[in-house]
């Protein structure tokens, strides 16, 4: 009797919980940054407002790419992202070590940044 209360009760649920959405609703997915692109941003300083312009859809992309791949453009955002809260939960110091990593790596705008933090 158990079994099929709550096999009636999964069916309702998964029924009443099915919506469509269409391609006007989603809107357009936003395409990830190349890393040409990234350093340019970085470079005028927009990366944080490009990365809040697009509605924080690509955080996950932009933390595997820092995390896993390791490349120094998308540590870097990622370490700002962390320093200054911006789409994760703020943790200046997990930033700073991100952004300490790009430094390491050679990118430019890390080597600019920390020097800047440290002066």
């Amino acid at each position: 009797m158990k079994l099929r209360t709550v096999a009636a009760s999964l069916l309702l649920m998964l029924s009443a919980t099915t919506v469509r959405a269409s391609a006007a609703d989603v809107g357009a997915p936003v395409p990830i940054y190349t890393e040409a692109e990234l350093i340019k941003l970085i470079e005028q300083n927009k990366h944080l407002q490009r990365v809040r312009a697009d509605n924080c859809q690509l955080v996950e992309d932009i933390v595997a790419r820092a995390t896993r791949i390791n490349l120094p453009a998308y540590e870097f955002l990622y370490g700002d992202m962390l320093a200054w809260g911006v789409c994760v939960e703020q943790d200046v110091e997990l930033g700073l070590y991100y952004m300490e990593n790009a430094a390491q790596q050679g990118l430019p705008a890390a080597l600019e940044q920390i020097g800047r933090y440290y002066s």
